[in-house]
């Protein structure tokens, strides 16, 4: 294929040796692999173009060449989510088509690949530079179709690994069928935080619909019968399962379609951090993309309430690598919905009752999981792949990258963290994720409760407030509820005091910006809710 497509060798004729290029008889089964291999072997020989300076010469100013593969990846990327889509999907719950399954996924990121390569050769993949990339790319006439069929396509393969663990298909192989899904979503993420691809998206008739798509399939990788770790379905309901008796649903998948689910997350997130362009003001005010934001809005707070309610690792260890991502994912989800005037009030209706949950805990628990103590290192001590590589699955996007680095060189070092048993290695990124999930708690319980009459709609007013008092009477029965709300206020002072460190640390260390770690505005929006329950508390009778 390769040779074709570049037109080498020419020997002299009339071209009818292409015909006898082979004379292998392909197979029914066989094609998909051939395919995936003429695609890989393109990819590299443009790669090769980086190199050697005869084949990038040839290959990189050749328009018509870069045309051709990008009609080719274009042919293989829509068969895959158009025509073939259903014949993937019973490969997948189908036994004796195991070696099928894994070819046709496979075929997706050798396409993307192949035209990466094809427009900017590069030794490796971090040696490219995506912006001319997609200068070059969205030059072409078919560069729309591409956009559309490479998402399109990595969603059916998402699909696939969801049938599998359905199906309970024990000849597949199942993670390496979700590494495909999941090397695909990576380097789409990483395109997507490209911003010239990310307000091409931006400006299509149906604005981020492809990406939105992409998105809901990880979303509902853990829709019923299935659940995330460690719950079970149980009457409509998530419940804990039971150690030693319950195995978790999607336990065959060994944390593939957690990783999924925290990629797919992680791209909403990309997509959110653009806050000029509007990602979800575009997709929630278009009826073409309207109801699948709504889908993808409700899933990921789902995720981000059972995240919240999640039993102690010592009681329910975690088992697989994933987990960890996909919870810290989904509050940073739930933390910019909590901001977002399409989707404040459904975050207050879903996520009072687990946040009264975890204003609820012991003083002990409340900091050990949510003020960067040792629960917090435990959640996300299995964060890593098999090379012992750490795992941080979160929005590409240039402010959201510095926030994470600046908090990562502060979190150790100014005791920020605070494990009980200090961890050896990945101790930065442990305690990085551990001071987040302090942040953004913090900065969804203020955002949730902040109120402003120029543009909120009257009823909003302390409705969150009302809602997490209801909801912290209805989970502590026959106790006071002035003793139970102040032991709620403790915690919630306890974590403003913390956050506030977060805020003098990045102050003091990173003036030019420690506004993209924490505001002085986001933490008077969590001072303000800690005065206002104030005010319930002494209005509540002693009894």
């Amino acid at each position: 294929m390769a040779c074709l497509l570049a037109r080498q060798p020419q020997p002299a004729g009339d071209g009818s040796w292409q015909s006898e290029l082979t004379s292998h008889k392909l197979s029914h089964t066989s094609i998909w692999a051939y395919l995936t291999q003429g695609l890989s072997l393109l990819g590299n020989l443009c790669g090769l173009a980086a190199i050697i300076k005869e084949v990038g010469s040839a290959l990189s100013q050749d328009l018509t060449f870069q045309e051709r593969v990008l009609d080719l990846a274009n042919l293989v990327l829509v068969c895959m989510a158009g025509p073939e889509a259903q014949h993937s999907m019973a490969a997948a719950v189908d036994p004796e088509r195991d070696q099928e399954c894994l070819d046709r996924a496979a075929m997706v990121p050798a396409a993307l690949n192949a035209v990466l390569y094809t427009f900017q050769p590069a030794a490796t993949m971090t040696d490219m530079d995506l912006h001319p990339l997609c200068v070059d790319l969205l030059k072409l006439g078919a560069s729309p179709i591409f956009l559309d069929a490479v998402y399109d396509a990595t969603a059916v393969v998402v699909y696939m690994v969801r049938s599998a663990v359905v199906a309970g298909n024990k000849a597949l192989d199942v993670y390496l069928l979700a590494y495909h899904a999941g090397v695909t979503m990576q380097l789409l993420a990483e395109l997507t935080a490209t911003p010239l691809l990310f307000y091409r998206l931006a400006v299509q008739e149906k604005p981020f619909a492809a990406p939105l798509r992409l998105i809901a399939a990880g979303l509902e990788l853990h829709s019923t019968p299935l659940a995330p770790p460690p719950y079970k379905h149980d009457g409509g309901n998530c419940i804990p399962i039971t150690p030693g008796t319950d195995v978790h649903s999607t336990a065959a998948a060994q944390g593939a379609t957690e990783l999924l689910a925290a990629r797919a997350m992680a791209l909403m997130l990309c997509c959110s951090d653009y806050e000029a362009t509007g990602f979800l003001d575009e997709a929630a005010g278009r009826l073409a993309t309207a109801e699948l934001l709504d889908e993808c809005v409700d899933h990921a707070l789902d995720h981000a309430g059972l995240a919240l309610k999640r039993p102690k690792v010592a009681d329910l260890p975690i088992e697989f690598t994933g987990e960890g991502q996909m919870q810290l994912n989904s509050l940073h989800v739930a933390e910019v919905l909590s901001d977002d005037s399409n989707f404040r009030q459904r975050a207050m209706d879903k996520l009072a009752g687990p946040l009264a949950h975890v204003l609820l805990l012991t003083p002990q628990d409340f900091a050990s999981a949510w003020l960067a103590g040792q629960e917090a290192f435990n959640l996300h001590s299995r964060d890593t792949v098999n090379d012992s590589t750490y795992l941080l699955l979160s929005s590409l996007a240039v402010q959201s990258l510095r926030k994470a680095n600046i908090i990562k060189a502060l979190a150790l070092n100014l005791n920020l963290a605070r494990p009980e048993k200090p961890p050896g290695s990945f101790k930065h990124t442990l305690a990085l994720e551990a001071v987040e999930r302090c942040i953004t708690l913090f900065m969804a319980l203020g955002n949730l409760h902040w109120f402003t009459a120029a543009t909120c709609p009257p009823e909003l007013k302390d409705y969150f407030a009302n809602l997490l008092v209801e909801q912290i009477k209805q989970q502590s029965p026959g106790q006071s509820p002035k003793q139970v709300l102040q032991g709620v206020l403790a915690n919630l002072q306890s974590l403003y005091q913390h956050n506030q460190l977060i805020f003098q640390a990045a102050q003091q260390h990173v003036p030019q910006d420690a506004n993209l770690v924490l505001s002085q505005d986001e933490l008077k929006l969590g001072e303000r809710l800690i005065l206002h329950l104030r005010s319930v508390h002494s209005s509540l009778p002693d009894s």
